[in-house]
């Protein structure tokens, strides 16, 4: 892509966030032992004035690039919470998890403004989950790893993405504290077979010993989600469960109440 082509759609993602055409759908998660939602995640999608919608791959990359990418997440975060606090009024345990940057690790006042939004939507930050993306790693891992024990300070939860791919592997879980782990959706595409059975179970064991939780991503198939439970992955995701939901779609799944017992592992 040309430095004119990159320049033109940073100019027009500005434009569109500010006009609010940047907006969330969400992905169910789904405890893997009651088959229940208990969370979603939230993902970025920017819609041209004609109701088109722009392909994350054709932006995300761009925006990545440069502080846009702060601008961008923390647009779509103000809207996901205020959906959440109209979530919590009839699952107060319901959470969201939505991505960020590596660029929010590297000191700037970002983490300020998200709990900002946070606390003016009313939301308990640990029902809050922040996944760090494997597409940028923060330059300096010393000064992410500060920025991180704030986060959790506040009471946000962390999760690596994308873990098995990019930068997020074992070495990382000794230095950047964590919360939990996503399994990347390869993984689950080859559930059954020796190799990724035995990745998924050291992983999903790895993380019991560690305290995390441990969802696998790319979900499709009920043998899938089976097999997932039993190499010991608390949730999964994936189209087995939804597409991209709307906010409306997500209230219409979300449950009158839970049984009281019901095991959650977030």
């Amino acid at each position: 892509m040309s430095a004119a082509s990159r320049d033109g759609i940073a100019g027009a993602l500005v434009r569109a966030i500010a006009e609010g055409r940047v907006r969330p759908i969400y992905m169910a998660l789904v405890d893997l032992a009651t088959d229940r939602i208990v969370a979603v995640e939230a993902l970025a999608r920017w819609y041209r004035p004609s109701g088109e919608v722009v392909p994350p791959d054709d932006f995300i990359p761009v925006a990545e690039q440069s502080d846009l990418i702060i601008d961008l997440d923390l647009a779509v975060a103000g809207q996901v919470v205020a959906d959440l606090a109209a979530w919590q009024r009839v699952d107060p345990s319901f959470c969201i998890t939505v991505n960020l940057s590596g660029r929010h690790f590297a000191g700037t006042d970002s983490i300020d403004r998200l709990t900002a939004l946070v606390t003016r939507a009313g939301v308990d930050p640990a029902t809050v989950i922040l996944e760090l993306t494997e597409t940028i790693r923060p330059q300096d891992l010393d000064v992410a790893a500060d920025v991180a024990r704030r986060l959790r300070a506040v009471g946000f939860r962390i999760w690596l993405d994308d873990f098995g791919s990019g930068w997020s592997g074992m070495a990382d879980l000794l230095h950047f504290p964590v919360d939990g782990i996503k399994i990347d959706r390869p993984f689950a595409r080859r559930l059954g077979s020796p190799a990724a059975d035995a990745v998924i179970g050291a992983v999903s064991g790895l993380g019991e010993q560690l305290g995390l939780t441990v969802t696998l991503e790319g979900i499709e198939e009920r043998r899938q989600a089976d097999r997932a439970l039993a190499l010991g992955c608390h949730l999964g995701q994936g189209f087995l469960w939804s597409h991209g939901l709307t906010s409306d779609e997500v209230d219409e799944r979300l449950p009158a109440s839970r049984p009281v017992g019901e095991r959650r592992r977030l």
